[in-house]
């Protein structure tokens, strides 16, 4: 197996380094990326008007002024950008390039993300891309290489990749130092009329001479990874559905570990070397769905051995185990819709840390559409976690002085709610009103005590008028929101509006939005806020766009010595102008 990394990873490295070369002798622009979004269809190679080319350019400036303190950003401030997309026979390659004043954060001036071409039932990615096989193996890690899928037929499904999943960096970089890593992984799946069977390989190493300095002050090692999953999926009957997932991981946490040699045993077991530092995991998971015309329901159960990974993925939960119950119903010719979901986790499962905690979620929602006129809706959860702490002597037991344990609870429960009332609607108005509310509760308690218990409540009232006819429309509303209780509560309230109007048909578009907000701490005024904000954009002949805005705020904070009268207030402008151009 070392040696068909070694092969692959020199031919990757030959392909990338011409790929390189031509990318960078074509561009040498200060921020560029190529990126594409869907696999393009190259079939159309031949027809008609396969060739095309479309971008566009635009330029922004923003200006910022500040009274009553020292400006909080730079006083002007200017962005560039240019995009180009050329497209032949259904392949389609994007150009992006972006120059601003400010400091940009890219690593490289140059930043290939990759293509992926398809050909009837075959796909192809290259350069910078990502694929998923499973939840358990490969997870969407990004990697620079080339992958391929084919579906020669419904039944069918074939996938495999191979590329540098983490480019070698030196420690004291700006970036997060790590070694070279390469990886490979094939996934197969058939599709049956009742069964759908899958089964998915990854494994993953690092060049451990990847770098002149090695990374163990920083606990960082070279590893090695070998995943397999195994899914099946079964329908049973006309309503019942069961899935099982199974998977197993074996890895190295450190290659330059010493090997190990097992008298009558296996010495490679998932193809790779075993050594002091290799251990092997286990991930499962079983569901069982039953759907019927009108309700739905389903139980599942997953189980995630502690130090479960794979290089494949960015994160794994792991050290999990959990209980999930859904269901869904729609009554009265799906008038009334109610979902119901709950769950369990556990963590702690090999007993080897201090503390224990299980976690119960539950949600309810349910909406309500008697006619087209109204709309309501209301939802409820609840998340509680709870924690055990056990005896010292318990988990270490050098220590001969118990502690007691400790019992300490989390609970987290909101309830929302929303009524929609529709007035009007019609080719000349359509008006609605919409009333709105929310309450958070969270408290942290100990099996003796209450430590922090805050309750979070909000509300919104909004009216909408639209007349389409006059391209004229406004809202109004008022919003609050408290937090906290007696001397410590704060409210946070005021009025909205809006105001929006087209002209010249659709050619101009200008609004105004404004809101007044103040803040009362105790009972006691604290601060208010105002904030006005008028937009204006232009479109001439569907290519040229015009935008102008002007944002106005202002904060005022009473004064610490006096029951009434404010301080020097914080007035903040922001001018924004800008012009784009499409063709």
């Amino acid at each position: 197996m070392p040696n068909l990394h070694c092969f692959l990873q020199t031919i990757t490295k030959c392909l990338l380094g011409v790929w390189r070369q031509v990318c960078i002798s074509q561009c040498t622009l200060v921020c560029v990326y190529v990126q594409t979004l869907h696999a393009q269809d190259i079939a159309q190679i031949g027809k008609k008007e396969s060739f095309k080319v479309t971008g566009g350019v635009s330029a922004n400036q923003q200006f910022y002024l500040s009274d009553g303190v020292n400006n909080r950003r730079d006083p002007y401030n200017y962005f560039l950008s240019a995009r180009l997309t050329v497209s032949y026979a259904g392949l389609s390659i994007p150009f992006t390039a972006t120059y601003s004043n400010q400091k940009l954060g890219y690593g490289q001036p140059f930043n290939i993300i990759g293509l992926s071409p398809k050909y009837k039932w075959i796909t192809a990615h290259l350069g910078y891309r990502n694929m998923t096989f499973s939840p358990y193996t490969l997870g969407g890690h990004q990697f620079l290489g080339a992958g391929v899928e084919v579906e020669p037929s419904k039944e069918w499904k074939i996938a495999a990749m191979y590329g540098r999943m983490l480019k070698a960096v030196e420690m004291g970089t700006n970036n997060r130092p790590s070694y070279e890593r390469y990886g490979m992984g094939l996934k197969v799946e058939n599709i049956g009329e009742r069964t759908t069977l899958g089964f998915s390989v990854f494994t993953a190493r690092d060049n451990a001479n990847s770098l002149e300095t090695p990374l163990d002050p920083l606990s960082i090692t070279p590893q090695e990874n070998f995943a397999l999953s195994v899914n099946v999926k079964r329908k049973i009957g006309s309503h019942l559905t069961a899935s099982v997932d199974l998977a197993r991981s074996a890895l190295t946490r450190d290659v330059r570990s010493e090997g190990v040699n097992v008298s009558g045993g296996v010495n490679n077991i998932f193809l790779i070397q075993r050594r002091n530092s290799t251990n092997y995991y286990n991930a499962m998971k079983f569901g069982v769905n039953y759907q019927l015309q009108t309700i739905n329901f389903g139980i599942a159960y997953e189980r995630i051995d502690p130090g479960y990974k794979s290089l494949g993925a960015y994160f794994f939960n792991n050290d999990l185990e959990s209980y999930t119950f859904n269901a869904n119903t729609a009554l009265f010719k799906n008038k009334l819709s109610i979902g119901v979901n709950l769950g369990k986790q556990l963590d702690n499962l090999d007993r080897s840390k201090a503390s224990t905690q299980s976690r119960w979620v539950s949600a309810f929602n349910i909406g309500f559409n008697p006619n087209q006129k109204w709309n309501i809706s209301t939802s409820f959860s609840n998340f509680q976690s709870y924690t055990n702490v056990r005896p010292v002597s318990q988990v270490n037991s050098l220590y001969t002085n118990p502690t007691d344990t400790l019992n300490f609870v989390l609970v987290s429960q909101s309830a929302q709610a929303n009524v929609m009332r529709v007035l009007s609607s019609n080719e000349n108005t359509q008006s609605s009103i919409n009333l709105g509310g929310s309450v958070q509760l969270s408290s942290q308690k100990t099996s003796s005590q209450t430590l922090y218990s805050p309750t979070f409540y909000n509300g919104n009232l909004g009216y909408n008028h639209q007349l389409p006819k006059k391209k004229l429309g406004f809202t109004i509303g008022v919003n609050g929101n408290i937090s906290g209780a007696g001397k410590e509560s704060i409210l946070f309230a005021g009025p909205t509006a809006g105001l929006n109007k087209t002209f010249f048909k659709d050619q101009i578009r200008s609004g105004i939005n404004g809101s007044w907000n103040k803040v009362y701490t105790g009972g006691i005024a604290t601060s208010s806020l105002v904030s006005v904000s008028q937009n204006n954009s232009y479109t001439l002949k569907k290519k040229h766009g015009f935008n102008i805005s002007l944002t106005y705020t202002r904060m005022a904070k009473p004064n610490a010595g006096l029951e009434t009268g404010f301080v020097r207030p914080i007035n903040d402008f922001i001018a924004s102008a800008g012009y784009g151009y499409s063709f």
